[in-house]
C-alpha cells in the first residue's frame, strides 16, 4: 500500500519540478533577450554619442574659420571709428 503513495507522491514531484524547470526556462529566455535589446539600445547610443560629437567638432571647426564677426552695419560703423 505505502508504495502507490510513493509512487504517486514521486509522480507528483516530478511534474511540479518539470513545470517548474520550464519556467525557470522561459524567464532565462526572456532575461537574455532584454539583454541584447539593452546591448543593441547601447550601442546605438555610443554611435549617437560619435556622430554628435563628430558634428559639433566639424561646426566649432567652421566657426573658427568664419570671420571673427559678421558684418553688421552698427559693428561696421564702430569699426570705422576705430580706424
Amino acid at each position: 500500500m505505502w508504495w502507490i503513495v510513493a509512487i504517486v507522491a514521486i509522480s507528483v514531484g516530478a511534474g511540479l519540478i518539470d513545470s517548474w524547470m520550464k519556467n525557470r526556462r522561459k524567464l532565462e529566455e526572456l532575461k537574455i533577450g532584454h539583454l541584447k535589446e539593452e546591448l543593441e539600445l547601447e550601442r546605438l547610443r555610443n554611435e549617437n554619442f560619435v556622430l554628435e560629437t563628430e558634428k559639433m567638432r566639424l561646426e566649432l571647426e567652421a566657426k573658427r574659420l568664419e570671420p571673427p564677426y559678421i558684418k553688421d552695419p552698427i559693428l561696421a560703423d564702430i569699426e570705422k571709428e576705430k580706424a
